[in-house]
């Protein structure tokens, strides 16, 4: 749940920011300051409850001496993670650009519901995300099988070891676990028990995260009594780790809910993991609608064809199925990931899984992919692998697709 604070002389409208509030349920209002509310006042309630969420009416932002004025001039901007949610009525769009700029986003004006409510909470707190250097990279399985904790733990490998990154790993699959057993880790602050807390996340985050292979790991773990967590502790979570990192990679499970739509929504890269089967490409499709119905933006999300070999159905078909380019092919390479599973650990260099997950985390951080060593056995099995993704596009006929 979000915490939030109300600031406005029109008592009337504060009300009704409360009562849509109520009737939202995942935002808590700390404090409602109306009228005759003084500076002071308002900078005592930021800083003793520290809200996600500050609504302020920005109806007479053009007096000098309004608390919108004072609020968006001289208060918020000293408050990094609280955001602004401009509430009004028939407010002046000049005076409100003249006196904030850039900082604010579309008014809320009477009247609006819990849904309006929603979406300028959700569009407040991108913009904070925009403005912050770190980026959030959300990885998801078509399916349950699809390789996609393998892919999402690799992208942090390749992050630290290939574009020496700063990176947060975070398994949001709740019910899961996997990444202990698999790495063998001991968290003692996991996931589940992180949420429960996620209002003073600053305090234990030492303990939260688990170092392994320079990458910093929050795990599933723990006691089925920590499974919580809802969108907006994914969104505080989410907010905190970009004031602290470069990267972070989010392994999300399979299917679209509430928290899926959060984390996708705020990743500035989402991928899509699918294995060339047609119980996981059709899933595709169900999966981009879920999100359509939601509301929820997913122009930056990529389809990622993950364990190709020849005989699979092919890149180009798997595009023209899901209406959705693909941008990227993994070959299978059961060998090098049963190695590391073996051994407890990332994929090893000279794997081809490897050197293709490098290059792909290259794409989605916008960096220059670093040179490889030279390898004859190397550079002919990167051949043979694009001269079978080039077979898929001719066949198909589709554009080219970037592998």
């Amino acid at each position: 749940m979000l915490s939030a604070i109300i600031v406005g002389e029109n008592p009337a409208l504060v009300n009704y920011v409360r009562q849509v509030c109520a009737e939202f349920g995942d935002i808590c209002i700390h404090k409602s300051m109306e009228g005759a509310a003084r500076r002071y006042e308002i900078a005592a309630a930021l800083s003793s409850y520290e809200p996600d969420v500050a609504f302020v009416d920005v109806t007479d932002v053009g007096r000098a001496e309004s608390l919108a004025a004072v609020c968006l001039q001289e208060l918020l901007p000293r408050r990094l993670r609280t955001v602004l949610v401009p509430i009004g009525v028939e407010p002046d769009a000049e005076a409100l650009a003249r006196v904030a700029g850039e900082a604010v986003g579309p008014v809320l004006t009477l009247p609006f519901d819990a849904d309006q409510l929603d979406r300028a909470v959700r569009a407040a707190l991108r913009r904070r995300g925009a403005k912050q250097a770190c980026q959030v990279l959300a990885v998801m399985p078509a399916k349950a099988g699809d390789g996609a904790s393998t892919v999402a733990i690799n992208l942090a490998g390749a992050a630290v070891r290939a574009y020496k990154r700063k990176t947060l790993y975070i398994e949001a699959d709740l019910r899961s676990g996997a990444i202990c057993h698999a790495l063998r880790l001991q968290p003692r602050f996991p996931v589940g028990e992180v949420l429960l807390h996620a209002g003073s996340l600053m305090d234990g985050w030492g303990s939260a995260v688990v170092r392994f292979d320079g990458i910093d790991i929050l795990p599933m773990g723990g006691s089925a009594a920590g499974l919580r967590g809802s969108r907006w502790d994914f969104y505080r979570l989410l907010q905190f780790a970009r004031e602290r990192y470069e990267v972070v990679v989010v392994d999300l499970p399979a299917g679209i809910d509430a928290v899926a739509e959060a984390v996708i929504a705020e990743a500035d890269r989402a991928v899509m993991v699918s294995t060339p089967e047609a119980t996981s490409v059709g899933l595709i499709s169900r999966w981009l609608r879920d999100l359509e119905a939601g509301g929820t933006r997913f122009g930056h999300l990529r389809i990622l064809v993950n364990r190709f070999t020849n005989g699979d159905m092919e890149a180009g078909e798997v595009a023209s199925l899901v209406r959705r380019e693909v941008s990227a092919v993994l070959p299978e390479d059961a060998k090098a990931v049963k190695a590391a599973n073996r051994l407890n650990t990332l994929l090893q260099p000279g794997s081809r899984l490897l050197a293709e997950i490098v290059d792909v985390a290259g794409d989605l951080l916008q960096m220059p992919a670093p040179r490889r060593p030279f390898s004859v056995l190397a550079l002919l099995e990167g051949i043979l692998h694009r001269i079978a993704g080039n077979q898929s596009q001719a066949r198909v006929g589709t554009s080219e697709i970037k592998l």
